[in-house]
């Protein structure tokens, strides 16, 4: 690329074929083993229509970063005791083309946090997606994504329980309004968000469902936690406060979760109330 080329000059024919290629290319790498990369090439790939000098130039950037970062590595340990999937959601409000927001979800497996917070983790999927619906809220962009890491979550545990490994769901996002309406009796909400809000509830307040002949007994809570360990955040963004905490995370293989807001303890015993009564159920059937 000619250093004196403008920025905001359109890329020639063969330039946008070079382009798409290399955006395949690290697609399919940040795909496999490098969740940082991944929004770059969401982000890139939605301009290849129109794109421009400074798109090439940006993909070229990354190419750069990957080589210069090749020693990255995705560690997998042995992990003992009862396990916890958790999926950290988060959304990019209108930030991307045409004003569209971005979606961002990471999956890890760990233990459930001890007494000084560590959780001892290895990740298991990622993905960095444009928001599928137009939205015109910050809360509406938090829904949907929530949403989303939510089918994550119960297809990755669906996954693991074909391997026998039988564990329940933790949803976290930073979104304090929307922890506080999911876990609201009163709430209202717009119409247009109404069906989200009842697919997170149902799975969030298992008591809403427990009576169904499909209830297992397992549950997905819904956690609020500080931005700066909020994960899939850098799944919506190039630089955020988490982005050092996540790297630290996937090179050592567990976090410190210390600021954290469970459900109120009525909604968790009420889980627990539940699965003893199906239990009773099942063992007198």
């Amino acid at each position: 690329m000619e250093s004196k080329r403008s920025d905001s000059d359109p890329l020639t024919p063969p330039e946008v074929t070079n382009l798409r290629g290399c955006l395949g290319s690290v697609l399919y790498i940040t795909g496999n083993t490098r969740p940082f990369e991944a929004y770059a090439v969401s982000h890139l790939s939605a301009f290849t229509t129109e794109a421009k000098v400074t798109h090439l130039r940006q993909i070229n950037q990354v190419i750069r970063h990957l080589k210069a970062t090749k020693s990255f590595r995705l560690r997998y340990v042995k992990i003992d005791g009862p396990l916890v999937c958790f999926t950290f959601s988060d959304s990019n409000f209108k930030k991307e083309r045409d004003s569209g927001s971005q979606t961002g979800s990471v999956t890890i497996i760990g233990t459930a946090p001890m007494f000084d917070g560590w959780i001892l983790f290895n990740l298991l999927r990622w993905s960095s997606r444009r928001t599928r619906r137009v939205v015109h809220s910050t809360l509406a962009a938090e829904t949907l994504a929530a949403t989303f890491s939510l089918d994550m979550n119960e297809g990755t545990r669906g996954r693991l329980l074909e391997l026998s490994i039988d564990c329940d769901g933790v949803l976290l996002v930073d979104c304090r309004s929307l922890f506080d309406h999911v876990y609201s009796m009163t709430g209202k909400v717009d119409e247009v968000l109404v069906p989200d809000y009842f697919q997170l509830r149902e799975s969030c307040l298992p008591f809403r469902h427990a009576h169904s002949p499909d209830y297992d007994g397992h549950a997905i809570e819904l956690w609020w936690v500080p931005t700066h360990v909020q994960f899939a955040d850098n799944l919506t963004k190039i630089r955020t406060p988490s982005s050092d905490a996540f790297f630290q995370a996937l090179t050592q293989n567990q976090f410190q979760l210390l600021e954290f807001e469970r459900p109120r303890k009525a909604h968790q015993n009420l889980h627990c109330l539940w699965t003893a009564l199906v239990s009773a159920f099942d063992s007198r059937a």
